[in-house]
Formats: C-alpha cells, structure tokens, sequence
C-alpha cells in the first residue's frame, strides 16, 4: 500500500476537523476521493476505489451491504446514518484492513508510516 496514502489517513486520523472542518464519513470520503483523483495519472493501486478496491470489498463483505455502495456509505449504514460515528469507525476497519498479511506484503508498506509519521 502507498506510503503517501497510509500518512494522510493518520493525519485525517489526529486532526480531521482541520483538514475536513468536522468528523464526518462524508467529507472524508468526498476528500480522499480527490486526493484518488489527483493521483490517477500514476496509477496507483488505492484500497479506496468504489468499484475496484480492496477496503471497499472488504466493507461490502463484513456488513452485507451490495456493491453499488462505496466504502462510505456502507460504513454509514452500519452506524444507522450517524456520519461522526461512522468516521470513527472507519479508523478501526482501517486498523484492521492494514494488519491484514496481503496489504503489509506490499513493498510500500511500513510499519513505522501507519501510526507514527503523522505531520504537525
């Protein structure tokens, strides 16, 4: 997994009502989507993609919620449409997703970049 992308997770982890102006699913959502979008042109493998991705596949799975929901919206659901709950709830499906041996496997992965390199 992207080094880049596990650091912005941890950074919206610590501070999300500076990047976001709120904890909510929604808005994470909607940023991570541009932050997709900005980086489409290296084709990088990102657990977030809709259709494609692996934590969005794994989300579907764990809360029986069909495919033609995001990763987002699943998490929504599962919180009964408490967004601030829901984004806390992504912190732990995320924790979880990345201890998972295939998403450590990657030459991208380091155990150092997914708690500790959180900028200021």
């Amino acid at each position: 997994m992207n080094k880049d992308l596990i650091s912005i997770v941890e950074v919206l982890r610590v501070r999300p009502c500076m990047y976001l102006g709120e904890k909510s699913i929604i808005r994470f959502s909607s940023f991570m989507d541009g932050y997709v979008q900005a980086c489409a042109d290296y084709e990088l493998d990102f657990p977030f993609s809709e259709k494609t991705g692996r934590f969005t596949y794994q989300m579907a799975e764990k809360y029986k919620i069909g495919s033609p929901h995001g990763w987002a919206r699943i998490l929504l659901k599962a919180c009964n449409n408490d967004d601030e709950a829901a984004f806390d709830l992504f912190f732990k499906e995320w924790d979880e997703f990345c201890a998972l041996p295939e998403e450590r496997a990657t030459d991208d992965y380091d155990e150092n970049t997914a708690h500790n390199e959180v900028a200021e």
